[in-house]
């Protein structure tokens, strides 16, 4: 004997059984389902000569992001060194650093844990090639890299900037 089920339109009758039946044999026969990798892309290459100072500088923007690595360089012929910046912003997120680098010194970029506090920090540079996502991996739906040189510059005056980055696409 079926037995009714209160709220839900089945009254315990062979009708009421055949109209649910009929309800779920209308659904679609089958759902389709989509399949995601990570797609790499050739370096994002920044170069500048000279830089304009305090003039910002885009490396890559891009959605589905995962950053893999990232690094700025300065060089100039007075082999002085130069006060940089770098931004990231994800997902409205702002990240910064500033330092003054070397001249002819290369340095890896990633993110440090530490709180952006409002697009002033959370950013950190090592000497040595570090994955930028070593220490605290970097995704986002919305992903840009962004460097400036806020000095004056020196005597043939260059700027560099690599970024290395995957994004999820659909196969």
């Amino acid at each position: 004997m079926l037995e009714a089920i209160e709220g839900t339109g089945f009254e315990g009758t062979t009708d009421s059984l055949n109209a649910i039946r009929a309800a779920i044999d209308a659904l679609p026969s089958s759902i389709t389902t989509k399949k995601y990798a990570w797609k790499d892309h050739d370096t994002a290459k920044l170069q500048h000569y000279p830089p304009v100072q305090n003039e910002w500088y885009e490396v890559f923007h891009a959605e589905d992001v995962a950053l893999i690595y990232c690094a700025v360089m300065q060089w100039n012929d007075d082999n002085t060194d130069q006060d940089l910046e770098v931004k990231w912003t994800i997902d409205g997120s702002v990240y910064f650093l500033a330092w003054t680098q070397g001249q002819g010194q290369m340095h890896s970029i990633f993110r440090d844990g530490d709180p952006s506090d409002g697009g002033t920090d959370g950013l950190i540079w090592t000497a040595p090639y570090q994955l930028a996502l070593q220490y605290c991996p970097k995704h986002g739906l919305d992903f840009k890299v962004e460097v400036r040189m806020t000095s004056a510059g020196g005597l043939n005056q260059g700027l560099l900037a690599y970024c290395v980055y995957e994004t999820l696409e659909e196969t």
